[in-house]
């Protein structure tokens, strides 16, 4: 008869690190850790899912019906109710409006003409320069740039400056001639031919602008607007 085979000693405890004697189970009988190492790792059953694949359908155009359909929008729901009280903008409302844009044009004319005026003295300087020394084309470049940005800058300027010039006197007259309670009698050709027409432009102006305050002011018909 055989002797029994000794019993192995348990694995050492990964807490407090006794060895457990044969026979001790599955847990360590000092800490109660379970004496087997294990890597816990979390795996989704059956892998990753797939995502479907977007699908395109053909574009074939519009819809077709093959009778007319009785089923739509309201008529007109995106329309914003008028308010009451409210209607057209008065004239005194829309010479405001233009005198806040023309204001800071007008500024604007009067800076690019400025720098305009500045780059044709600095050619002039250049020009006194170059009749006993060569120019440099760093300077001569600047003045270039600066003559081409003047130039046209002003230009641009002084049209947009004149199309609201023009519109601004349009609507002031009507205003005033509306505060007064009168008729404007000058027409809105006269008045945009009285800017714009050589000759006719250095006196016609200055007569629409004194009818203009005279009308606004109430200031007696018979008495001559100066």
């Amino acid at each position: 008869m055989s002797a029994p085979a000794p019993r192995r000693p348990g694995p050492p405890c990964p807490r407090c690190g006794r060895t457990a004697p044969p026979g001790g189970g599955a847990f360590c009988p000092w800490c109660g850790r379970y004496l087997a190492a294990l890597d816990w790792v979390a795996t989704t059953p059956g892998g990753p899912a797939a995502e479907p694949a977007a699908r395109r359908d053909r574009y074939t155009g519009p819809p077709r019906y093959r009778t007319v359909p009785r089923w739509g929008l309201p008529v007109g729901p995106w329309r914003i109710a008028p308010v009451p009280g409210e209607g057209p903008l008065r004239p005194v409302d829309r010479a405001r409006a233009l005198a806040a844009q023309l204001v800071p044009v007008l500024w604007v004319v009067v800076v690019v003409s400025g720098i305009a005026a500045v780059a044709e003295v600095w050619r002039y300087v250049l020009l006194l320069f170059s009749r006993s020394d060569a120019l440099s084309p760093e300077a001569v470049g600047v003045s270039d740039a600066l003559v081409w940005f003047g130039g046209w800058s002003s230009v641009v300027a002084t049209i947009a400056a004149g199309v609201l010039v023009i519109s601004w006197s349009l609507w002031t007259y009507r205003a005033a001639a509306d505060r007064a309670g009168t008729r404007a009698w000058r027409s809105h050709r006269w008045v945009v031919a009285g800017w714009v027409v050589p000759g006719w432009n250095l006196v016609a102006p200055g007569s629409l602008l004194a009818e203009t305050e005279h009308t606004a002011l109430e200031l007696p018909p018979e008495r001559r607007p100066s």
